[in-house]
């Protein structure tokens, strides 16, 4: 019977150790340079960091074990396994021994994010600083990108944006990322509290718009969505 009454509250955490594993494999991808699996397996951690959350509330099964565990494994798979993904991106494109290094700017940063979330979260339906799974999802899908455009693409479009996959781009893409992680800015979370347009507009905008951008710009509609949700923010959710 005392199994069955902490079951509830186990499904929860046992989802965000699921999480940890997938991030933990994901790093393993990065050393293999296998980034697609990189792509999958980060996309399967969003997917079971969403569903603890939503289990917990679901269940009533919240609990300050489950909260330091969810930043524990937001932490490797939103945090390390970007910093490693901008860290390998740069070993491969470059000889420097040091720009690399710049990556794990991405932990440190993610890591106190995290901690700074923890100790000041009060359920609200926005965050100060940009989420962790937005920011690896930039960094992660932006190295996948421009990892299979071809130089030779038809496209003058696609051609340009493979120039970007260099060292430069990448370290300053980390140095941008680990600011607006502890940035003093406002980002609107998915979350609804209720369904109605007002109060709920940029969410709106944000969710018909995702689909449209991967339809159209396929693999690119990714990073480009991110970077929609990071300037929807600054430019319209702060506060007046």
């Amino acid at each position: 019977m005392r199994i069955l009454h902490h079951l509830p509250q186990s499904i929860p955490n046992f989802l965000s150790l699921l999480n940890l594993l997938c991030g933990c494999i994901a790093i393993v991808k990065v050393f293999e340079k296998n980034i697609s699996e990189v792509m999958c397996f980060l996309t399967l951690g969003l997917i079971f960091d969403f569903l603890d959350g939503a289990v917990a509330r679901l269940l009533n099964a919240r609990s300050d074990l489950g909260k330091q565990l969810d930043s524990l494994a937001d932490v490797v798979t939103f945090g390390v396994l970007p910093g490693f993904v901008i860290f390998s991106t740069i070993s491969e494109v470059s000889d420097h021994t040091v720009l690399p290094y710049v990556g794990f700017l991405i932990p440190v940063f993610s890591a106190l994010r995290l901690g700074m979330f923890n100790a000041t979260s009060t359920g609200s339906m926005h965050f100060i600083g940009l989420p962790t799974p937005a920011n690896a999802t930039l960094i992660c899908s932006t190295a996948f990108a421009l990892a299979i455009t071809k130089t030779n693409d038809s496209c003058e479009v696609i051609r340009t944006l493979h120039a970007l996959r260099n060292p430069y781009f990448f370290s300053t893409l980390s140095v941008i990322c680990s600011a607006l992680l502890v940035a003093p800015i406002r980002f609107f979370s998915l979350k609804f509290s209720h369904f109605k347009w007002r109060g709920n507009e940029l969410r709106y905008i944000t969710i018909a718009l995702a689909p449209m951008a991967f339809f159209t710009l396929e693999i690119w509609g990714v990073p480009f969505i991110m970077v929609f949700y990071i300037l929807i923010c600054v430019l319209f959710f702060q506060k007046k």
